[in-house]
């Protein structure tokens, strides 16, 4: 079930929802789900292939047909000191051997810096260092309490590398036209909504006074399916650790109250301050589609619309009690970019392709290759995906549930693929008889007047190619595991 796992989030490490207490305070309010469904076709207009944290040999995520990646760019590491800046020369080689090898960078922007930040902050960050958080002493964020010298810092990055000519740092060889704006700000900003909406503010003007062709990327919003439930969107209710939990249950929790009104003012009020959306999902690949209508509804009842990413991607995610495997990763992998292309997003970068056992064990289980640097089978059923659907133009959801999906992709210079896979739900490999037989007996109408009585290449997520010669016959082989790339030949 995705129930659990959406809110699991939600609550402090150790702490359950409360399903009993004083009586429901106002609710907060909630932000209006999609009035219309998601429209069934979307066209792919770039590649959607990124990858988060790769190593300097660039030689494994080139082979695997990633076109995206990000860096960090940090003001506490460019200007450590007020007035004493960083050489941004340093990092011209790395940057040019990421554009040799084919890729475009995301850079994001990461606003903290110890000399420009509050006391209270300040504070924060040093707790959050004792207790070994991952991120230390930037773990938390406010408005900085110099924006002038901000400006500066954002003006000067954009500046040196902009690729326009001008104020360029010496031997880029091309210019970098997207950047983000901070990362998982919706659990990290200690501020009010208003100031988060005036950084945005800020940091946008900033950038588009020094490259006007820019496009800035909103920072990766941490949770969504909560929010997403919140409006309705998983139903009234869902069950959680044997109990029905509502959504009133959730208002109750404090990392939710504390969050939401936060992620709902800067969708709601900061819209003109980014031209991209970007939003994270660990571990529940079926919740994209609904929490992409929660975004797409947020955005028509605010008379706007923008291009979607999903800038951290990953999953099995094991802290959230999912069952890992390696075999289960590769599945997974082609699961997510399909359900989220198929649901509208246009980019998605895989977390990560090298292991970060700072972040936890999670994040060593998701990586495509592991901590020696053996390649895990989700690296090449990555690669078998990039391969199948490099030259697609559009996705189309021919059928779609929590636990079976086909989507057909139209591509420029080859007859259109099928996607298609029917299991259990989170854990089982073998997929349920009822889930299953709904898939199975649709397959033959979905894949049918253009398949119907053709030769077919099968070919699964592990690279195991099996043909089928008569559909109607042999729906069953096609779904018997994982999912399935189907090609008439």
């Amino acid at each position: 079930m995705i129930g659990a796992a959406l809110l699991s989030s939600v609550c402090g490490q150790g702490q359950g929802l409360e399903t009993e207490g004083p009586a429901r305070p106002r609710p907060l309010p909630r932000a209006a789900p999609s009035a219309v469904a998601p429209g069934p076709s979307h066209d792919i207009a770039r590649s959607p292939f990124g990858l988060h944290v790769i190593p300097r040999d660039l030689s494994g995520p080139r082979e695997i047909g990633a076109h995206w990646t990000r860096e960090v760019v940090a003001w506490k590491d460019v200007e450590p000191r007020k007035g004493e800046w960083s050489d941004l020369e340093r990092v011209v080689p790395r940057l040019n051997a990421l554009t040799e090898a084919g890729f475009e960078v995301l850079p994001r922007f990461l606003s903290q810096n110890p000399w420009a930040e509050e006391e209270r902050i300040r504070a924060l960050n040093a707790g959050a260092a004792r207790k070994g958080a991952p991120m230390g002493r930037a773990t938390y964020l406010a408005m900085p309490t110099d924006l002038a010298a901000y400006r500066t810092f954002v003006t000067t990055v954009v500046e040196a590398f902009d690729g326009d000519g001008r104020q360029d740092v010496r031997g880029l060889k091309k210019g970098i036209k997207y950047w983000q704006v901070e990362n998982e700000w919706d659990w990290r900003w200690k501020d009010t909504p208003e100031r988060f909406v005036e950084l945005l503010k800020v940091t946008y003007e900033t950038i588009k006074a020094a490259d006007p062709e820019a496009r800035v990327v909103l920072g990766g919003i941490s949770k969504l399916g909560p929010d997403a439930f919140h409006a309705g969107l998983f139903g009234e209710s869902i069950e959680m650790d044997g109990k029905r939990v509502t959504p009133a249950m959730l208002e109750r929790q404090p990392h939710f109250k504390e969050e939401y009104p936060l992620r709902t003012y800067v969708l709601e009020h900061g819209h003109p301050y980014f031209d991209v959306v970007s939003f994270h999902q660990y571990g529940r690949y079926a919740a994209i589609e609904k929490e992409m209508e929660y975004l797409r509804g947020i955005m028509r009842a605010h008379a706007y619309d923008k291009p979607v990413w999903m800038t951290e991607v990953g999953g099995p995610f094991a802290p959230y009690g999912e069952a890992y495997s390696e075999d289960r990763q590769a599945q997974e992998v082609v699961k997510y970019y399909v359900t989220a292309l198929a649901s509208g997003v246009e980019v998605l970068f895989w977390s990560t392709y090298q292991p970060t056992p700072e972040w936890g064990t999670a994040f060593i289980n998701t990586a495509l290759v592991d901590v020696r640097g053996r390649r895990k089978p989700a690296y090449d059923s990555y690669k078998l995906m990039t391969a199948t659907l490099a030259d697609a133009t559009r996705a189309e959801s021919l059928f779609g549930s929590e636990r079976a999906r086909v989507v057909r992709f139209t591509r420029r210079n080859r007859p259109p693929v099928y996607v298609a896979w029917a299991d259990g739900g989170a854990a089982d490999r073998v997929p349920a008889p009822a889930a299953r037989a709904g898939a199975l007996e649709r397959l033959p109408a979905l894949l049918g007047g253009t398949l119907q009585g053709r030769t077919l290449e099968v070919t699964w997520y592990d690279g195991t190619v099996e043909t089928v010669r008569d559909l109607q016959a042999e729906a069953a082989g096609p779904l018997r595991k994982g999912p399935a790339f189907i090609e008439a030949r």
